[in-house]
């Protein structure tokens, strides 16, 4: 879309994981070493490993959380420094979507929150909202994707009637896996992007993964192009999106209300 073509006019060298963060550091020093013109570093966890080297070109990220309070940036306005990108500030919306599963699932008194330790924010924002609905949060930490079974199975025995999953990197690439345990289980299962819910999950509220990409990739062109990452703002979701998946909701036995069906922005059928 803006005019870029692989490999005639730029050239992508690409780093995984493969899912184990132990990996970043060296990862990481591998990219550093390369003759590179620009990084892109998708998720807080990966900004904040090349944010402890001596990096040397820009790094455009595109992050979950505040890139102020992590120390990525010196402010949103301003950066100052090499780092710029997207914020998606996605666990400041934990008593909205705790809202709205009320409003689905009004019966519903017990959550769990099914998060890593680098996602543990999200916990943090539901706990006040939580206690003054009078609902219970069932903390579940996960690891990796062995995980995501005894997880439901552990909500299930907790009494817990519905699941928030905290997006990370195992719980977008397995959203539909995810999404079909909770069938599995009969526990209706919430996440932030709207991902989750296209996947199978119930419902989802907060940022369009789509839009994020494709500012980011406004930024990465700017930059090429010449702009300074000190002066270019870190941005945050031009939208924040209601997706409902009705086919989940009939899979799981729920009449979702109609006012939400008309105030969202996408219904899957």
């Amino acid at each position: 879309m803006l005019g870029y073509a692989e490999p005639g006019q730029v050239v992508f060298v690409r780093r995984y994981a493969s899912g184990d963060r132990s990996h970043f550091p060296r990862l990481a020093a591998e990219l550093l070493r390369a003759d590179l013109d620009l990084i892109f570093t998708p998720g807080s966890d990966v900004a904040r490993t090349f944010a402890r080297t001596d990096v040397r070109v820009p790094v455009v990220f595109v992050v979950s959380d505040d890139p102020v309070a992590t120390g990525l940036v010196r402010s949103l306005g301003r950066p100052a420094g090499r780092f710029t990108g997207i914020s998606l500030m996605s666990p400041e919306l934990g008593p909205k979507r705790l809202e709205l599963l009320v409003e689905a699932l009004p019966r519903a008194r017990k959550v769990a929150v099914l998060y890593d330790e680098n996602h543990a924010k999200y916990l943090t924002e539901m706990r006040a909202p939580a206690a003054s609905m009078g609902i219970t949060l069932l903390p579940i930490r996960f690891d990796t994707v062995a995980d995501f079974e005894p997880a439901f199975a552990s909500a299930k025995q907790g009494g817990a009637a519905a699941m928030f999953v905290a997006p990370n990197r195992f719980t977008l690439a397995y959203a539909a896996r995810l999404a079909a345990l909770s069938i599995e289980h009969g526990i209706p299962a919430i996440s932030a992007y709207d991902s989750f819910a296209a996947a199978g999950g119930l419902l989802s509220y907060g940022p369009v993964v789509d839009d994020a990409a494709a500012r980011a990739a406004s930024i990465i062109d700017r930059i090429l192009r010449g702009a300074d990452p000190a002066d270019l703002p870190v941005e945050q979701p031009p939208r924040i999106a209601l997706t409902l998946n009705r086919k989940a909701a009939r899979a799981l036995a729920i009449e979702l209300p109609a006012s939400m069906l008309l105030r969202a922005d996408r219904v899957i059928e």
